[in-house]
């Protein structure tokens, strides 16, 4: 009786051969997404070390006070952080509690400070963050440990606060890129952004975090502004990622 998996001249199928190669089993999403992570990082201060060393150099050259600002961030597992940020406000009026949101045409940031603002640009110096672990590329933005909304906390104003714990902290997420920017003055603003960082949770792939950054990256560039003009589009950004990420990065 012949054996199934030679031909007539004895020689082994191809077939066979190929079908007894190895599956390997596929790299965890979230080691993959460190990786993504440190190797974005890096490159991310080796490329912008110009950029980086132009905007040092004009802090202290327009303002008296240290460069860098750090203040208290709610990490992984509510673990506290120290997020690193290029300072904006007058030293004197920086506010390490956050218990005072920054407004429109807020007295204490600097004219410099205002451009970095502007243009994201004061948020850079995260990328050191990310390469020590305490945040990553895309993920809910960290939100400062004592942070209010009209006098209330943040925690008492939307349901499930710390859920958007559960994983890193990102320089940029889902709810920026879907119009919830810049200060929260509205429970309709908090709310609806603690459901995207949500969102963002329960369906973290590759394919959402390419979605993020395409559309953080073209917003920088066509948007001068810290907060959207536009109105904030909802839930249905979750859905165009997941099911085409091409049609909503080229928006």
């Amino acid at each position: 009786m012949l054996d199934p998996s030679r031909n007539q001249t004895g020689k082994e199928r191809v077939g066979h051969v190929q079908s007894r190669v190895p599956n390997f089993p596929q790299l965890p999403y979230t080691l993959v997404k460190r990786l993504i992570d440190l190797l974005g990082a890096s490159s991310g201060l080796i490329l912008l070390a110009p950029l980086l060393l132009g905007i040092v150099i004009a802090i202290k050259a327009t303002s008296r006070g240290p460069v860098f600002y750090r203040q208290q961030r709610f990490g992984r597992d509510g673990q506290i952080f120290n997020v690193l940020k290029f300072r904006t406000m007058a030293w004197m009026e920086c506010d390490r509690s956050a218990s005072v949101q920054t407004a429109a045409n807020d007295p204490r940031i600097t004219t410099l400070g205002r451009y970095l603002r502007s243009r994201d640009l004061d948020e850079l110096p995260q990328l050191v963050n990310v390469l020590k672990g305490e945040m990553s590329l895309v993920g809910p933005r960290p939100h400062p440990v004592n942070m209010m909304m009209g006098g209330v906390s943040y925690a008492d104003v939307v349901s499930d606060y710390h859920s958007r714990h559960r994983v890193r902290p990102g320089i940029t997420g889902l709810a920026q890129v879907s119009g919830f920017r810049g200060p929260v003055n509205t429970h309709e603003h908090a709310r609806g952004r603690q459901a995207h960082d949500l969102q963002y949770t329960q369906h973290m792939s590759f394919r959402l975090d390419t979605v993020v950054l395409f559309r953080t990256i073209g917003q920088r560039i066509w948007i001068n502004q810290r907060t959207t003009d536009q109105q904030p589009a909802g839930l249905v950004e979750l859905k165009e990622a997941l099911t085409d990420p091409a049609k909503t990065a080229a928006r």
